[in-house]
Formats: structure tokens, sequence, C-alpha cells
């Protein structure tokens, strides 16, 4: 009997000593804790920043890819293309070609003017629609560009000096000499054509401008194609890649301001 009780109270101590030791019944480890509010938010955070990372890059990338197809410049369109055809096309221009066919006037958007001469920022997209008029795509230039800081003339007005000195004709060209951002080029230039009774248009910027300029267009109801110039000031990829960033930026701006209320974009 005596043996009995003590092979009982062994095993009720080996039962107890598995218990504390964690070999069975309740484990004595710690319970696993949560994160912390500010380790939960830091992973939120870091999830926010990786979509906003893809998203941008995504528009940088349609940023460059759009701009720098030379389908929509005149380079790619026109080649060895025979001007002054019937109709409203180009004949050897492809059919799909976004500049395929003509339109009334060529808008050039505003960059940069300096001592009353454009900047070769500037100079580049005006030599574009020079080339899109020699070539009977367009019956006008419009410029664009109010007065910046400091200077005595319009980015308007020193486009149309260095127009006219290239040979264009006084009576084809228009100005808008009031505007200081994308939207404003675009607005005042539709209403300046609209007085002349010009509803079809292509846009001409810098690659790198074209597409965040293009989406302005659309939103303002535009009968308007892109026409980015063929060669840019930015020539490398030194001063490319800081001004596709700003483009970037502007252009996501410019998106997320379209859901604000009209007082505070």
């Amino acid at each position: 009997m005596g043996n009995v009780r003590g092979v009982e109270q062994r095993m009720k101590q080996t039962m107890k000593q598995t218990s504390v030791d964690g070999r069975g019944g309740e484990s004595n480890e710690p319970p696993t804790q949560k994160p912390s509010i500010l380790k939960r938010a830091l992973f939120a955070a870091a999830d926010v920043l990786a979509v906003i990372t893809l998203v941008l890059a995504g528009m940088a990338w349609t940023i460059w890819s759009y701009g720098y197809d030379n389908s929509r410049n005149a380079d790619g369109v026109l080649g060895d293309a025979v001007a002054g055809a019937p109709g409203n096309t180009l004949i050897g221009a492809p059919a799909d070609a976004p500049w395929n066919v003509r339109a009334d006037a060529a808008i050039v958007l505003d960059a940069a003017a300096w001592n009353c001469k454009p900047s070769p920022v500037l100079r580049e997209p005006i030599e574009e629609s020079i080339q899109l008029y020699r070539a009977g795509m367009v019956e006008a230039l419009i410029f664009t560009g109010g007065i910046g800081t400091g200077d005595r003339c319009s980015d308007a007005e020193a486009s149309r000096e260095y127009a006219l000195q290239q040979g264009i004709p006084p009576h084809k060209i228009l100005l808008e000499s009031k505007s200081r951002i994308t939207e404003e080029n675009l607005r005042n230039a539709m209403e300046v054509a609209q007085r002349s009774g010009f509803s079809r248009f292509y846009v001409v910027s810098d690659p790198l401008h074209m597409k965040w300029a293009m989406c302005v267009a659309e939103n303002l109801e535009m009968d308007a194609r892109p026409a980015p110039t063929s060669t840019s000031a930015h020539r490398s990829l030194r001063t490319k890649l800081p001004f596709l960033a700003r483009e970037t930026f502007y252009w996501a701006a410019y998106e997320i301001s379209r859901f604000l209320p009209k007082q505070l974009r």
C-alpha cells in the first residue's frame, strides 16, 4: 500500500514538473506581445511610402516614354513625307501618327525668355512650331507666356521676334501674354485662337513636359495633339533627371488638385 502511495506521489510530482517546464500542460513562456502603436504606425507609413514611390515611378516612366516617342515630333513624322497633300492629312505620314492631321494652329507653351530673347529651353519649341508651319501642318503659331520678374517684354513677345527673324509672316502669329503656368498657357491661348476661328491645335513643348501638358489640354476639352520637340535643351541625364523629377511632381500635384474644391486649388 505504501508503495502504491509512493508511486502515486511520484507521478503527481512528475506531472507538476512537466507543467512547469513546458513539456506538457500550460506553457510557462510569456504570451506573444502585439507590436506597439508606434511600430504599427511605422509599418503603415512604410507601406504608404512604397505605394507612392511606385505611383511616382510609373508616372515618371509615362512622361519619359510619351515625350520621347519619335512618332510624335516633326522629325519622326515628316521625314521624307510630302507636305501639301490634299485634305487634312500629310502624304507619307503614318495613318495613326499623332499629328498626321492638319491643325489650325500650333500652341507653343511658355518656357522662359532672357532679356527679350528665348532661352534654349524655349527656343526648341519655337523651332518645332516653325517646322509644323513650313510643313503646312498649321496655319498659324500661338506663342504664350507673360512677363517674368525683371524682364522688359513677355515670353510670348520674345518668341514672336524670334519667329519673325526666321521668316514667319507677322499675320501668322498670335500672342497670349498674360499666363504664367501651363494651364493658363492653354486656356488663354484657346481663347485667343477662338477669336480667329481656330479650334484644332498642336501643343508644342519639351518632351518631358508633353504628357502633363496634354493632360491639361484634355481636361480643358481642347481638340489638341502633342508635338514634343525633336531636340531638347536638356541633353544629358544630369539635366534630364532633375527636370523629369520636377515634371512628375507637378503632374501628380495637378491630378490631386483636380479633386479639391476650386477655392483650395
